[in-house]
């Protein structure tokens, strides 16, 4: 297969690790020494299924929770049913146990700085897919953490990310209580609560510019999927204790994001439904996103 050809050529000359670990032609796990965080990282890859070279081929960015990995997306949920019928490569890349997909502010808890934005917008790019022809409009989705994620670099990146789905996300991190619901994650892990944007009270503009919410107007024109649950239980799920709690927080900061969608006059899809911070409710909702996005994956 020429483009296949193409993109091992290139990332093997760039210096990438690339390894089959799912037995699966279309999947591949990379792995590349990254200056971005100062270790090696690893991204997961999901080519189409009859992938060729003639032309640019779409990219969807598929970005984790916390506490997760790239494997999720393959491991947790029907991804690769999902994409059987879909042009696009997948991009699932390492995000840290909470790296909220920023260049941090302030160094982690080795004394290191992450950015992790670099990582997967420059670094990843290069050296994974500098080898293959791409469209030049994106999409990208993103769990929890990575819905944050999604809608943090679709209002940073408006003519590259020109789809967003954020399931179960956080697009207002500045509303009360969610900006410490943000820094207890991160104490929880060990790292210090005001590394990734500095501290709320005395380095504001760091949250400002790193809001979704704040970042409402870049959203015009924008292909923007939200999905959030009440909080509730579904029949026959098993949830782990809190994942009730912490997606009413959730489901309050997707309304403060919507209701301020409406004042502008900006367009969106929602769902709304039953469901607690957890992948049985995230597996769901990602078979519902999923025409939403594969209408957007079709190569031209």
């Amino acid at each position: 297969m020429e483009a296949m050809r193409a993109f091992r050529d290139h990332a093997l000359d760039s210096g990438v690790r690339i390894e089959d670990e799912y037995g699966d032609e279309r999947v591949r796990l990379c792995s590349f020494d990254s200056a971005a965080l100062g270790r090696r990282a690893e991204c997961l890859l999901v080519f189409p299924k009859n992938w060729h070279a003639g032309y640019p081929t779409p990219v969807l960015y598929l970005l984790h929770g916390s506490d997760d990995d790239p494997r999720c997306w393959v491991d947790k949920t029907n991804l690769l049913e999902l994409a059987e019928d879909t042009d696009a490569i997948l991009v699932a890349p390492e995000a840290g146990v909470v790296g909220y997909y920023t260049d941090w502010s302030h160094p982690d808890n080795g004394g290191s700085r992450p950015e992790w934005e670099r990582f997967h917008l420059d670094e990843v790019p290069r050296r994974l897919l500098g080898g293959c022809a791409l469209a030049p409009e994106w999409s990208v989705a993103g769990i929890s953490m990575g819905g944050y994620g999604a809608l943090a670099y679709a209002a940073n990146h408006p003519s590259l990310f020109t789809t967003a789905v954020s399931l179960s996300g956080l697009p207002h991190i500045t509303k009360r209580f969610v900006s410490a619901f943000v820094c207890f994650t991160l104490r929880r892990q060990g790292e210090p609560g005001h590394a990734p944007f500095g501290n709320p009270r005395d380095d504001s503009s760091a949250w400002v510019s790193r809001d979704p919410f704040r970042q409402a107007e870049r959203f015009r024109g924008t292909a923007l999927y939200l999905a959030w649950g009440d909080g509730r239980k579904a029949n026959g799920d098993a949830v782990f204790p809190g994942s009730g709690l912490v997606e009413r927080l959730v489901s309050s900061s997707n309304r403060s994001f919507t209701r301020r969608l409406d004042k502008l006059g900006i367009s969106y899809t929602a769902s709304i439904g039953t469901g607690t911070h957890d992948w049985p409710y995230w597996q769901r909702e990602l078979g519902k996103a999923w025409p939403f996005l594969r209408d957007r994956l079709s190569a031209s």
